[in-house]
């Protein structure tokens, strides 16, 4: 009678991880249009996105309790207060912040790349999912790599952070045709950028 191989919870992740990120390396992200005016008090005047409280406030009243499906993996994600200020707290300059304007069009676009098991800090938490994107904020580009925690027995995963790179160059495919200096979106265009190209701005 042949015995049932368990194979240790590192090998397991080290196979999946293979996998998962070959498959990455083959997509392109599609590129999201951030429109900073979005981040607007309820007054109708521009948050000040020096100050936290302000920016936590928008958070909440916009995001909070806002469930979305991620695209590629079909990974339902939730908005939570406390994902949302943990997140906020780590944020660091204008244009992260900025990119909250379009956060939930980011996750929704963002690309499954890997992901690290719970540990004992996160005792509840299956796995850290990590997914990478590529943002348009007035003509920069930014890579994008989102983190998303899910749970044992629950398909809804909880929104974690944001984190951006500038990249300076990038090599955009606008409806199949390769073009670095392509600075704006015509209505219609699909913009992408590689997934490997998308890492790489986290990496150097």
């Amino acid at each position: 009678m042949d015995q049932e191989i368990i194979l240790p919870k590192t090998q397991i992740k080290n196979h999946d991880n293979a996998v998962s990120i070959a498959a990455a390396n083959k997509k392109r992200a599609v590129v999201v249009t951030v429109d900073p005016s979005k981040v607007m008090g309820i007054d109708g005047l521009p948050v000040n996105l020096l100050d936290r409280k302000e920016i936590a406030l928008w958070l909440r009243r916009v995001y909070q309790g806002t469930i979305v499906k991620i695209r590629d993996d079909k990974q339902i994600v939730k908005f939570t207060r406390g994902g949302l200020e943990d997140d906020l707290f780590k944020s660091r300059g204008k244009p992260r912040r900025e990119a909250y304007a379009d956060l939930s069009d980011i996750v929704q676009n963002s690309i499954y790349y890997s992901y690290e098991f719970g540990d004992a800090q996160h005792p509840n938490v299956e796995r850290h999912k990590t997914y990478y994107g590529i943002i348009n904020i007035n003509d920069a580009y930014y890579a994008t790599r989102i983190k998303i925690d899910t749970y044992i027995e629950s398909d809804i995963g909880l929104y974690k952070d944001l984190d951006i790179r500038e990249i300076k160059s990038p090599s955009l495919c606008i409806r199949g045709s390769f073009k670095s200096n392509h600075t704006y979106q015509d209505e219609g265009d699909i913009v992408t950028i590689s997934i490997p190209e998308i890492v790489r701005a986290f990496t150097i």
